[in-house]
């Protein structure tokens, strides 16, 4: 088990509760730095089916999935590098899209049913790329490369950027190429963001989706071109 995923105290117990119901969960898989907060603000922000709650929003503030923040510059942020404290610090604050939902290897089973609705799907976000294997519920694995969204010289928070993921190939997954989903084309974004929509059944939000990714990606040019 500690090869799947990092041991809490009761893994097995949220493992079992998650496969035992799995319409009532999804998993977005992505690797730190692979814009897995994005793609849950847009999954959450295409549908009322999903969980969301003020406390997930990643700052002070009580906003939707797709509000950036009114009263800062960006998101609360995760950690401090101490050797790089204001490059990452600037980065980590001004050009993430980050969420306040604990890691799914790091929930405990009472955290997850706090926050589990029975009549919605509550969307649980992984950076463990194999841990695919252990769940029946929808997974959504994000795949392709970030180089060509961010600089891979600039960033000292996405420490993944140069790796490709590939795709899994397994009923239960949606392979989502990130550098699609972001693409400066539209109608490139648009393809990959319906074949989304349609394998969670989602009603599409294509401007206000379209537009947060846009802000994202103005912020992160901003941020590369004043360091």
């Amino acid at each position: 088990m500690s090869s799947i995923v990092p041991q809490i105290n009761d893994w097995e117990n949220v493992l079992e509760l998650v496969n035992r119901l799995p319409k009532n969960f999804c998993i977005l898989q992505a690797k730190s730095g692979f814009f897995g907060s994005l793609v849950y603000r847009s999954i959450i922000g295409s549908s009322d089916n999903f969980v969301w709650k003020p406390e997930f929003c990643g700052c002070a503030e009580s906003l939707g999935p797709l509000e950036w923040p009114h009263k800062t510059e960006g998101y609360n942020i995760y950690e401090l590098n101490n050797n790089k404290t204001y490059d990452w610090f600037k980065e980590n604050h001004l050009a993430t899209a980050h969420i306040s939902h604990k890691l799914i290897e790091y929930c405990t089973l009472e955290e997850i049913i706090q926050h589990l609705d029975r009549k919605k799907i509550l969307l649980l976000k992984t950076h463990n790329m194999d841990i695919h294997e252990k769940f029946l519920s929808k997974i959504i694995r994000i795949v392709g490369k970030t180089s060509e969204i961010t600089d891979p010289k600039q960033s000292t928070f996405r420490k993944h950027r140069h790796k490709v993921f590939e795709e899994v190939s397994k009923e239960n997954i949606h392979n989502l190429n990130i550098e699609r989903f972001m693409n400066d084309d539209f109608d490139v974004f648009c393809d990959e963001y319906i074949i989304l929509c349609r394998f969670l059944d989602l009603n599409s939000n294509i401007n206000n989706v379209r537009q947060y990714i846009l802000l994202l990606k103005e912020k992160i040019k901003r941020y590369e071109k004043t360091l």
